[in-house]
């Protein structure tokens, strides 16, 4: 031991290099510390601003679609819509045409107004009005055609026997009903049918419901076949080249009766078609359906 108040021995250059060493070990180990921990905290302000970057992307992404969605609900909407406004119309002119009595309270055969298109400011709430809306004008529309129907079923036998079908499927008109030049005098004559082309053998159809009061061989007719529809519309087939069925038979619209010939008074294989009102000919066209011939 150093007596009291006597000097201390000199350090040594070794102690005071250790203690640098020690002491910049030290703040080394700090500034690492540092360092890492500021580190840490960068990574993880990168990941989070990753996350959110990419999470941004798909919100972008998924509005993107959802837009898409949206427009195409839109085109559907308008679609729907025009067809419903369509079909209001039809179902009007089929009141008509049936000679029926719309229900107004039910809102049968009213105007469904004209479509709804491309407001999407307020969404999808505007949507679902507009397709409660059109599900409703549906469901009248409906009910609507279901009455027409049940009209039309109830007439059924009436219409069935309007002669509206041509006797010969795609036939060509060759002579119209009323004034012409007779092809054996050349002199101008009163036509009281149609003549409708055909080869020899050809199909006839009855264009209407009736039943056959004439087949058989009648003057300048040929072979003819006459039937009546029981409510004061006859119809007349002649220059048959045969016939396929008896007096009192009943036929059905569109079936075979005979087939196109050139007997009785004609110059060429044709179908001489006629249209009876209570006994007097008229011009059979307003009764048949639009189209019913080709092109001469």
């Amino acid at each position: 031991m150093h007596p009291r108040g006597a000097p201390s021995p000199p350090v040594s250059t070794g102690a005071r290099r250790g203690h640098r060493a020690f002491w910049g070990i030290a703040i080394l180990l700090l500034l690492g510390t540092v360092g890492f921990t500021a580190g840490g905290h960068a990574a993880r302000s990168q990941a989070r601003w990753l996350r959110s970057s990419l999470q941004s992307h798909e919100l972008e992404a998924r509005v993107q679609a959802l837009r898409g969605e949206q427009a195409a609900i839109e085109q559907t909407l308008a679609r729907v819509e025009e067809g419903l406004a369509e079909s209001g119309d039809l179902a009007a002119r089929a009141w008509a045409l049936v000679g029926l009595v719309p229900d107004e309270e039910s809102g049968e055969g009213v105007d469904l107004g004209e479509p709804l298109v491309g407001n999407t400011e307020v969404w999808p709430a505007e949507a679902t009005g507009r397709a409660e809306d059109a599900l409703r004008e549906a469901t009248v529309l409906r009910a609507s055609y279901s009455r027409i129907l049940r009209g039309m079923e109830r007439q059924a036998d009436v219409w069935s026997r309007i002669p509206s079908v041509p006797p010969i499927e795609n036939a060509r008109l060759s002579s119209e009903f009323g004034l012409r030049h007779d092809p054996f005098t050349g002199r101008l004559t009163w036509h009281r049918g149609l003549d409708l082309a055909a080869p020899t053998g050809t199909p006839v159809h009855a264009s209407a419901d009736g039943r056959v009061i004439r087949a058989g061989r009648y003057r300048g007719y040929g072979l003819l076949v006459e039937l009546d529809h029981a409510n004061g519309i006859r119809t007349r087939y002649a220059h048959n080249s045969r016939l396929a069925v008896r007096p009192g038979q009943w036929v059905r619209r569109g079936q075979v009766i005979s087939y196109v010939g050139m007997t009785g008074r004609a110059s060429a294989p044709h179908l001489h078609y006629e249209v009876l009102l209570h006994g007097r000919q008229v011009n059979p066209k307003p009764y048949l359906l639009p189209d019913s011939f080709l092109a001469d």
